[in-house]
């Protein structure tokens, strides 16, 4: 059988979390403007995908292995958030975002030790 760069799970898990990137950034646009509009829909679109890719990537990665990558878009939304917003967060969030990333790298060792 032909492999795609869909049986590539470090491949599944960046566009998993651009979609997710995507989806929350639309979605913030779409609450400054308000109502139903264009970033709404993207929005939607993004984080309805984002579900559908999940579930390629949980094929190729185990729960445990796949999960804590998800807070990286934490830490891709917080620098984002100060661009786009205008937002102006405090060193919490900073540190919150070192910790996060501090247990993402924790897993990820777990994992290659693992073999995973």
């Amino acid at each position: 059988m032909k492999k795609t760069q869909f049986d590539n799970p470090v491949l599944l898990l960046i566009l998993f979390l651009l979609l997710q990137l995507g989806g929350q950034t639309a979605a913030g646009f779409a609450g400054k403007i308000g109502g139903i509009n264009i970033y709404t829909l993207i929005s939607y679109t993004c984080l309805t995908l984002r579900g559908l890719l999940w579930v390629l990537v949980l094929k190729r990665l185990p729960l445990t292995v796949a999960y804590p990558f998800t807070g990286a878009v934490y830490l891709l939304i917080l620098p984002l958030s100060m661009l786009l917003f205008g937002e102006s967060p405090e060193w919490s969030r900073f540190a919150g975002a070192a910790l996060i990333f501090a247990g993402i790298g924790v897993s990820a060792v777990g994992a290659v030790k693992n073999g995973n």
